[in-house]
């Protein structure tokens, strides 16, 4: 198990132990790897780590909202 930063976010370490399903895509040409894609869902491992709010809180309905906010005043 590795501990520390999650690069490249920069999150502190927590302490708290996180576990996580992915995948990864590899393409192959001559034997050799072309193109890898490994996906997971950040969002989920910041959630285990406290960096975002539970799904349905009132955190995340702020937060939400913020995001709406900073969208409009894009535009």
């Amino acid at each position: 198990m590795r501990a520390g930063r999650i690069d490249p976010q920069g999150v502190a370490p927590t302490g708290r132990h996180v576990t996580f399903e992915g995948f990864d895509l590899h393409e192959y040409r001559d034997g050799r790897v072309r193109r890898l894609w490994i996906c997971f869902d950040m969002a989920a491992i910041a959630r285990d780590l406290g960096v975002l709010p539970p799904i349905g809180s009132r955190g995340e309905q702020i937060t939400v909202k913020l995001a709406n906010l900073q969208t409009r005043l894009r535009r």
